[in-house]
């Protein structure tokens, strides 16, 4: 009997491709860059370790409060989930947004 090397199931190939950094956590959403300016200070300052952000990936409105950075899929709906419990909306959502 001929050993073989295993293969990888196709299915590793897309999940991998869709897990790649560019994944944030969307906890706000706003018009105005002061609005979500105050925001940021405001998470800021009630949960330091969430590294608020603004975010916008136009450059222009809306402007996106995200928590955490750039991370990849599955960390930013772990954080999603996570997040809930310390009170923060229970719409925040993970997006992909590279480009």
């Amino acid at each position: 009997q001929l050993a073989t090397s295993p293969t990888p199931p196709p299915a590793s190939l897309p999940t991998a491709a869709a897990s790649h950094a560019g994944w944030r956590v969307i906890v706000y959403t706003y018009d105005r860059r002061p609005d979500a300016e105050k925001k940021v200070a405001d998470l800021a300052r009630t949960h330091p370790g969430l590294q608020p952000e603004v975010f916008t990936p136009s450059g222009h409105a809306p402007y996106l409060v995200s928590i955490d950075g750039v991370m990849d899929r599955d960390a930013a709906y772990a954080l999603a989930h996570r997040s809930r419990s310390l009170r923060l909306p229970h719409d925040m959502y993970a997006q992909n947004y590279s480009r």
